[in-house]
């Protein structure tokens, strides 16, 4: 690495770090999207000073994939704004709050335009200090042995008691951070051929995670991993025509199973499972219960607006946030958007990525999708900024393959064309992977890029 980039790599550490400490309530929430916005500017003169034309249409194809889901909501609850004539303040928090998921998403592809992989040690870092931050904060103030002894409790009982020292390590926007980053290191084992003080440092950095992410132990967290490891591993092994089925079984899954859960939460079952199971939804009950006259699940639902929840529990109508996502959006988008929205968020995104990158590039993807749906269970992560930056980050890592020392995108500059006598079509000498159909038209390989194995070896990959 020059001395250029190293000075690029730290400015852009301390700058995620600083954006983490406002996820950690630190600082105002509105910090990380100041530090969003001053990234998306360095990334923007960056193309201006050296225009990376391959680089920059890879990064605002995958803002475009991860804000779709954002932006159909936003749409539709501009036609409900306008039917219902909204006051001005509602409309504005609706509408703010895509913006700021917008800055998220542009974080992310800021931060892959100007590092490339190595975009995955900063953010890493990042979390790091700023969670030791809060870790350090926690110490100075209540002593070393009170921590461990509730931690020790924490893990023996699940996360069933929690003392008043530990909870002040659950931060909330972190954890699920934390899970998304352990998915990843998880599906991606250590490569033999790096040096042995990287693969050390890889370790104890998976360590730290680990810490940081029990330590704030989440159950939902803990439960989306143990969904999402199976299905990222499944889909990794499956043949390719094995993997086309995930895909769509998953697009039709998702939205149905979602909505047998809003059932099971409108008939009451689901709390009646909960107490036989002696499980604690911690006062969901109850929350759920305060906005069941909002939502019907019938086509006479067409919902209410974006960000509806949060404005009236705002006014003194409720709680503000409903702990799940799925509920919550439901009742902002109705009936018929609603599983439209769910398909954008999840399974629209793995098949994009598997269209225009391979059936490989979307294995993260893919896990990546499961573990978002199953905290939307009962967790509010829709706008949350840890979670959304790593998962975009990710992909795209998962995506490309930065050459190091240049900082050039090696898939777009090192990908070569060769005829083939028989059909006379541009063929891409790759690794072996599934180049998708857009790819493939008018020799746009060159343009598109491609995975270049970044979990291991799948079934029918060369080694």
């Amino acid at each position: 690495m020059t001395q250029r980039g190293a000075g690029l790599m730290g400015t852009c550490t301390l700058l995620m770090a600083v954006a983490f400490l406002s996820s950690c309530y630190r600082l105002p929430v509105g910090v990380k999207y100041g530090i969003n916005l001053l990234l998306i500017t360095m990334a923007v003169f960056s193309f201006l000073a050296r225009p990376r034309e391959e680089k920059a249409a890879f990064c605002l194809r995958f803002i475009g994939i991860y804000m779709a889901a954002y932006a159909l909501a936003w749409m539709w609850s501009a036609v409900i704004w306008i039917v219902r004539l909204s006051p001005p303040g509602y409309v504005l928090r609706g509408t703010l709050n895509t913006v700021y998921m917008l800055t998220n998403i542009g974080c992310a592809g800021s931060l892959f335009y100007l590092l490339g992989r190595r975009a995955l040690g900063c953010v890493w870092a990042a979390m790091a200090m700023a969670h030791a931050a809060v870790l350090a904060e926690v110490v100075l103030e209540k002593g070393l042995t009170p921590l461990l002894g509730e931690y020790a409790q924490l893990l023996a009982s699940f996360a069933a008691q929690t003392g008043p020292v530990v909870r002040r390590m659950e931060l909330h926007d972190m954890v699920p951070g934390w899970g998304m980053l352990l998915l990843f290191l998880l599906m991606q084992p250590l490569q033999p051929a790096k040096p042995g003080w990287r693969r050390a440092g890889r370790r104890a950095g998976f360590l730290l995670a680990l810490l940081f992410f029990t330590m704030g132990l989440k159950r939902i967290c803990v439960l989306a991993l143990a969904a999402a490891l199976p299905a990222g591993a499944l889909y990794t092994r499956a043949h390719e025509r094995g993997r086309r089925q995930m895909m769509r079984m998953f697009s039709l899954l998702a939205p149905c199973l979602a909505f047998a859960y809003l059932g099971m939460i409108r008939s009451g079952w689901l709390f009646q499972a909960a107490r036989q199971l002696h499980v604690s939804l911690s006062g969901r009950e109850a929350i759920f219960s305060a906005y069941r006259d909002f939502y019907t699940l019938s086509p006479l639902d067409t919902g209410l607006g974006v960000r509806f929840i949060y404005h009236y529990g705002s006014t003194g109508g409720g709680v503000e946030a409903l702990h799940c996502e799925l509920l919550g959006m439901y009742i902002e988008l109705g009936f018929f958007v609603w599983p439209v929205w769910l398909y954008a968020i999840s399974g629209l995104r793995v098949r994009l990525v598997a269209r225009a990158y391979g059936s490989s590039a979307a294995r993260f993807a893919f896990a990546a999708s499961v573990y978002v749906l199953v905290t939307f269970a009962t967790d509010n992560t829709l706008y949350q900024h840890p979670i959304h930056v790593l998962g975009c980050l990710l992909s795209m890592i998962c995506c490309a393959k930065e050459e190091k020392g240049e900082g050039r995108h090696a898939d777009f500059d090192r990908a070569q064309l060769s005829h083939d006598v028989g059909s006379g079509g541009p063929v891409l000498q790759h690794s072996g992977d599934r180049v998708g159909p857009r790819a493939q038209k008018k020799g746009a390989c060159m343009r598109r890029g491609l995975l270049v194995r970044p979990f291991g070896p799948a079934r029918g990959d060369p080694l």
